[in-house]
């Protein structure tokens, strides 16, 4: 049977406009159950087989004769007890593992040094899987390096939901898509991921349109989630303590993902970072990250980072709550956002940023860094100065965040700007000598450019024209002289 998201289960057609996603997420996994129920199951008890779930017994061989007896649209069924994992279980499409909850587990033997689970490449996708109500002991200082719980190849129109995973020496849930085929369409709902020392969800590029709705993710290695799957989102999710990274990386293959309504806290390093276009970052708290002593004011509460052939653009960072500092011995960031130089056209809105350092209150962490030209933000009207700020690099723009004023630096080309209205722009007003001819203008601080735009206005009728324009400052030339009782002017130039 072919399968189509929209035709055969009926899947919302995603949108630019979609913002919120829960109902969605609820009416997909309540779809996906209609699409199971439409086919007979048989309840597959693994038991039936010989595992024993005592703890002792080996169970891994046992497990794959019940699934290996199955046939799609059946429940294989795992009743209370611990069930040791000799080997790895290999799952097949089209049917859904069920425990009954935490009392179901599953041990990883010690030196069997390999995937708990597997569902491993068939040539197209391995559609019509839930898998819920189970938990995984990696037993990682028994293993060698790498193992993860979950390995789930080109996965999709499936859902998980109440799985804890915890202790694996590789990732908790790996999720991978083959050549030419992409994982797709898959839910994550009341997931939990602990303790592995690698990821707790690492999501490859071979992948789209997936989503993780509540748990909770927790002291993992190197990120909480890596999300490097476009078109997807995390929601409502705890994501907190990843010893030796940040809490979500979203990779340049990641265009399109919404991070909402999460509370994300106590990474070493950034709280999210995005080297991804058209991200969303609404309605999160995040704080207390660089939180270990030799990260701190070394990382952020959210980064936005591209480069020279991957210009990050319209990243939305808005209504967020964002501090550190929070307790004694707790991180503390750099600043709240950071947009790395190779970027444009993103927003910062609306968020609430607070710094304190070990009870006292530090404005140094309150600060917006890096916005420029084409960039949104609460107040868009920034004014001179030549103060080199606290912790500013060379080659970035600095923001600081302040009720009455706001301030734009450009410490590498030592000279700073303003911006009004998304637009860089230097201005002026002043009065005209009766009779004048010609107005030369001197700036205050040298521009980077003479290639700049130039608009002049005078309070009498006449043309303007520009005959002169330097990095120092420019000369006009009025059509009708100033008359004889002097005028008044007003100029503005916008950088390119």
């Amino acid at each position: 049977m072919s399968l189509n998201k929209t035709d055969y289960l009926k899947l919302h057609a995603w949108g630019e406009d979609d913002f919120l996603l829960r109902d969605e997420i609820n009416r997909n996994f309540e779809l996906i159950d209609q699409a199971f129920r439409q086919t007979p199951s048989n309840v597959v008890n693994v038991k039936a087989f010989g595992a024993k779930g005592d703890g002792i017994t080996p169970d891994s061989d046992a497990i794959n004769r019940a699934i290996a007896s199955s046939k799609e649209g059946d429940i294989i069924y795992f009743p209370s007890g611990t069930f040791i994992l000799d080997k790895t279980v290999f799952l097949l499409k089209g049917r859904t593992y069920e425990g009954v909850g935490l009392s179901t587990i599953f041990y990883l033997r010690d030196k069997a040094n390999c995937p708990m689970f597997s569902l491993e490449p068939t040539g197209s996708l391995n559609n019509l899987m839930v898998i819920k109500n189970m938990y995984l002991q990696g037993n990682k200082f028994q293993q060698t390096a790498g193992w993860a719980g979950f390995v789930l190849h080109d996965l999709g129109y499936s859902y998980m939901e109440n799985v804890r995973v915890e202790s694996c020496s590789g990732s908790g849930f790996y999720l991978e898509g083959s050549e030419g085929i992409y994982g797709s369409t898959v839910y994550f709902r009341d997931v939990w991921s602990y303790g592995n020392d690698v990821y707790g969800f690492y999501i490859s590029p071979r992948n789209l349109d997936l989503h993780l709705y509540g748990g909770d993710i927790g002291y993992n290695q190197y990120a909480g989630v890596y999300l490097g799957s476009p078109s997807s989102s995390i929601n409502n999710a705890v994501i907190w303590g990843t010893r030796n990274g940040s809490g979500v990386i979203v990779p340049p293959s990641a265009p399109s993902v919404q991070i909402f309504n999460c509370h994300i806290e106590g990474h070493a390093g950034h709280g999210i970072e995005v080297h991804a276009s058209h991200v969303q970052i609404t309605g999160n708290k995040i704080y207390d990250n660089a939180n270990i002593p030799v990260h701190y004011g070394l990382y952020d509460g959210v980064y936005v980072n591209g480069t020279e052939d991957n210009i990050v653009e319209h990243v939305v960072i808005a209504s967020n709550i964002i501090y550190s500092g929070l307790y004694d011995g707790t991180g503390f960031h750099r600043h709240s956002v950071t947009l790395d130089a190779y970027h444009k056209n993103c927003v910062v809105k609306a968020n609430s940023v607070q710094y304190n350092d070990n009870g006292k209150v530090d404005t140094n962490g309150i600060l917006i860094f890096g916005l420029k030209a084409g960039d949104e933000s609460d107040d868009g009207i920034f004014i001179l100065s030549t103060d080199r700020p606290f912790n500013a690099r060379p080659e970035q723009i600095y923001y600081e965040a302040d009720t009455r004023r706001k301030i734009m630096y450009d410490v590498h080309l030592g000279w700073c700007r303003m911006l009004v209205h998304k637009k860089d722009i230097n201005y002026g007003t002043g009065s005209v000598p009766a009779n004048a001819k010609t107005l030369t203008i001197s700036f205050s601080t040298v521009m980077p450019t003479a290639n700049y735009s130039l608009s002049f206005a005078t309070n009498w009728f006449t043309q303007v024209r520009h005959i002169d324009k330097t990095v120092n400052g420019f000369t006009v030339e009025f059509e009708t002289p100033c008359p004889n009782i002097g005028g008044y002017f007003d100029w503005s130039l916008f950088l390119p």
